[in-house]
């Protein structure tokens, strides 16, 4: 039998005990904030305590592979599964993850050009451009004239090449070409030469038959292969230098003054040969004039029928009149030289072909018959 006092005295000192616990308990998390809000001690519980992830950052789970995921599966015997669990004979077999296929290459062409001149002799320092759908690589440029282009697709590249810069005016530059490559699907390597050509230009001078000074003078050049046109004026000594162009036959129309009636002209054809600087002496004459008369079949004079004259070695020049109510014309300004002669609105009229020379002053075609339509 236990005695009241006993009793009483017992839950006395449990209570106390209890009352001191909570205080200590108290007093320990009043200190810990204390530490924790000096930065001496990070709370429990918070992202980073004991991760070494900075606050406020965000912690990522660890990776765990999918084997270890089945391994720990499997292992259910451990937490008391019944083994024919962890057998697997009741679970359906687990799928592998998807092996993962290798990323394809991607196709590149190659073109390996060498740049030769004419003498072939490897260019060094060739300039060039490249302009094709896909990125251009260029992966090496040899001394011995050979470049390596690589690209990414497929398609017509257009190159364009240069020879080397030079400040020297008596040298002959090298003239632009244009090589086109066609990459292809199944031919991933190419090989290709290219030539590279200098040029020429002609220096010269005028003379003028009537005495006159051709100060200022001037050539129309054009080039017969290129269908392309220059020009180069007289100084005050009627000397000239022409720009450099391509080598080949060139068409040379000399002039003096404006485009009138009283012009001293010339035309000349010269072969300008590669890296050769051409002497040229025009002589100047008076401008040569063409005239005639057009007809129907009976002989009456016919008015207002176009009459067109053309360079035979150059047909982008031309002239072209209107036949007078009697039926003349007069296509005045001619150079020496050979012409055709045409009216565009007559049927079975064949052209007339025709010289005008040197020294003369004018040629008279006489009538020219015109059928209508």
């Amino acid at each position: 039998m236990i005695h009241r006092n006993t009793v009483h005295r017992n839950t006395v000192h449990r209570q106390a005990g209890r009352l001191r616990a909570g205080i200590l308990v108290a007093l320990v998390a009043v200190a810990a904030g204390g530490l924790a809000a000096l930065g001496l001690l990070e709370p429990a519980g918070a992202p980073g305590a004991a991760s070494g992830v900075a606050p406020g950052e965000r912690q990522l789970s660890p990776k765990v592979d999918p084997a270890d995921r089945l391994g720990a599966a499997n292992r259910g015997d451990r937490q008391g599964l019944p083994a024919e669990v962890n057998s697997g004979a009741d679970r359906a077999p687990a799928t592998a993850p998807a092996a993962r296929e290798p990323a394809e290459e991607t196709a590149q062409w190659t073109l390996q050009l060498t740049i030769l001149d004419s003498a072939r002799q490897p260019i060094q320092d060739a300039r060039f451009d490249v302009v094709g759908p896909g990125d251009v690589n260029v992966l090496w440029k040899r001394l011995d004239g050979r470049l390596e282009f690589r690209v990414d697709r497929p398609g017509e590249y257009v190159l364009t090449l240069d020879g080397p810069e030079s400040d020297r005016e008596d040298v002959a530059p090298f003239t632009t070409a244009v090589h086109r490559w066609q990459a292809q699907p199944g031919q991933p390597e190419t090989r290709a030469e290219v030539v590279l050509h200098r040029a020429a230009r002609i220096v010269g001078s005028f003379e003028c038959t009537d005495g006159s000074s051709p100060e200022s003078a001037g050539i129309d050049i054009f080039h017969v292969a290129t269908e392309e046109w220059s020009t180069a004026a007289a100084i005050d000594d009627g000397t000239f230098v022409s720009s450099w162009m391509p080598a080949g036959e060139v068409i040379i129309y000399s002039r003096n003054g404006s485009w009138s009636d009283t012009d001293l002209k010339d035309r000349e054809v010269l072969n300008l040969s590669e890296g050769q600087s051409h002497a040229y002496h025009g002589t100047l004459a008076p401008a040569i004039d063409l005239t005639g008369s057009v007809v129907d079949t009976a002989g009456r004079p016919l008015a207002s029928v176009a009459v067109k004259v053309r360079d035979e070695r150059n047909p982008i020049y031309t002239e072209s009149v209107l036949s007078e109510p009697d039926g003349s014309f007069l296509c005045d300004g001619l150079y020496p030289g050979v012409y055709l002669l045409s009216m565009p609105k007559s049927v079975d009229t064949p052209d007339v072909r025709f010289e005008v020379r040197r020294g003369t002053t004018r040629v008279d075609m006489g009538n020219l018959v015109f059928r209508r339509e």
